[in-house]
């Protein structure tokens, strides 16, 4: 079957929303006039001016139900997420948690790997910004004491969380979930491509940074810490029972995370690995509550579930429309939002523009890298990645392998320029507070390490699309 006028709409509207990302504009609105007009298109919308009306109104709304419902468990494991970091935190569980890294933090360089380690680890579970007002208490004076500069501090905590550990985003899955949907490309088939383009990305940025940066601390540097900050990791004597959580806690996390990594295709594709997730993390928290608080742990529990699932608000709110819109795209979202017989429009469009052969195994990598960066500008970075995963599926030529390496590099692309690395009014203002920076400072450090960084990852995506012989 041939494009129609509804498929050079969503075509165009595509374009449109890149073009607003590029020039830091939101998507919202175009998003939601798309599914209008896609909607008044659609031969179920009827023929009288009111029911067309009353269709795409409908329409509007099912997009958005269609969109959040792809997200929802998601949702859920990250408002349960935060809500036991912030137990953890509260009880002074994560400070224990933390010791060992300070232990080993004995110079500028030791104290950088310790905390870019820290990060990314405490990030696969927690996120980055609940997890850099972690660090940047309880840490990153510890790694000014050792002798490491706020700047170099800042890019590590930068770099290994919103970069490295966010645009993966293997134990969660929110990213590839998002950036897969409109393509319909599973998260099994995006989340190992994904891993692999963030651990190089971040291995060569966080290596050029730690090569080329100024490590030790000037004396202006060593004013800006506020005096006796980070010493309470070192002087608080833990509990029995702030120890015991501190082992306990973390020690179940990983368990469930090396299952879910090591069985991708039986735990990622069907939710299974969100669910076990999910529940691991709702079970600690109710431990963890008990422990502390006793029979107050029926009251104290609200609280935490209320701050976990205020961040989740502020995170999938611009998204959910965004992807409503996106969903249309794929064949059985399609049917859903406008009704029977309304075809996918991306893999239409994406047999159209085929692109294949050598030549575009290196090109494409490049152009994903470039939609990535422009999807990311707004600093809302996973409200760029519908937009990001359907332009690479796009460009796939149906090739389900290509698709998901460019969609992979795309995501990979746009948190690392959107999400709180490259961009001053992204999540580097969280960085930079945490390190006593000013915001502009450190995104202007980051900058050529992670320019070096996706140049590897778009390196990376074409040695994959080669090999594989797309």
């Amino acid at each position: 079957m041939g494009l129609t006028a509804a498929h050079w709409v969503f075509f165009a509207v595509t374009l449109s929303m890149l073009f607003a990302m590029a020039v830091r504009r939101g998507v919202i609105i175009l998003a939601m006039l798309g599914i209008i007009a896609l909607a008044l298109l659609s031969p179920n919308a009827g023929q009288e001016p009111v029911d067309q009306a009353i269709f795409a109104a409908q329409a509007m709304f099912r997009a958005a139900i269609v969109g959040g419902t792809r997200l929802f468990d998601t949702i859920l494991l990250v408002g349960f997420m935060g809500a036991l970091l912030h137990v953890l935190r509260e009880e002074g569980i994560d400070r224990v948690m933390l010791m060992p890294f300070a232990k080993f933090m004995r110079g500028p360089r030791t104290a950088f790997i310790m905390i870019a380690l820290a990060t990314y680890l405490f990030s696969l579970f927690f996120w980055p910004t609940p997890t850099v007002l972690m660090i940047g208490a309880l840490l990153a004076p510890l790694a000014v004491r050792a002798g490491l500069s706020p700047l170099a501090t800042g890019m590590a905590m930068s770099m290994a969380g919103h970069g490295m550990a966010l645009s993966a985003d293997p134990l969660i899955q929110a990213a590839a979930r998002i950036t897969g949907a409109p393509g319909g490309l599973a998260p099994s088939a995006i989340l190992p491509m994904s891993l692999l383009i963030s651990i190089v990305i971040g291995l060569v940025a966080l290596g050029v940074s730690l090569a080329w940066a100024k490590l030790r601390p000037r004396e202006v540097d060593l004013a800006a810490v506020p005096e006796g900050a980070g010493q309470a990791a070192d002087v608080a004597p833990p509990t029995r029972r702030q120890i015991g959580l501190a082992i306990v806690v973390p020690a179940l996390l990983g368990a469930t995370a090396v299952l879910s990594i090591l069985r991708p295709s039986q735990t990622a594709d069907n939710g299974m690995a969100v669910a076990l997730m999910g529940g691991m993390a709702v079970v600690l928290l109710i431990i963890t509550c008990v422990v502390q608080h006793g029979t107050h742990a029926l009251d104290s529990i609200v609280d935490m579930m209320s701050e976990g699932f205020f961040l989740v608000i502020r995170i999938f709110a611009p998204v959910v429309p965004v992807l409503g819109f996106f969903m249309i795209g794929e064949g059985t979202s399609a049917e859903a939002i406008l009704g029977p017989g309304t075809p996918g429009f991306v893999y239409a469009l994406g047999e159209h523009f085929a692109l294949s052969g050598p030549l575009w195994c290196v090109l494409l990598p490049v152009a994903m890298v470039i939609v990535g960066a422009i999807s990311g500008r707004d600093g809302i970075a996973f409200q760029g990645l519908p937009l990001a995963g359907t332009i690479a599926v796009m460009l796939s030529d149906g090739n389900v392998y290509q698709g998901a390496v460019l969609a992979s590099l795309a995501q990979v692309a746009t948190i690392w320029v959107g999400a709180g690395v490259l961009l001053s009014w992204s999540g580097v203002r969280t960085v930079a507070s945490e390190v006593w920076l000013d915001r502009e400072e450190l995104a202007s450090a980051n900058r050529w390490p992670v320019i070096a960084g996706l140049a590897a990852g778009a390196v990376a995506a074409m040695v994959l699309l080669l090999r594989h012989g797309a």
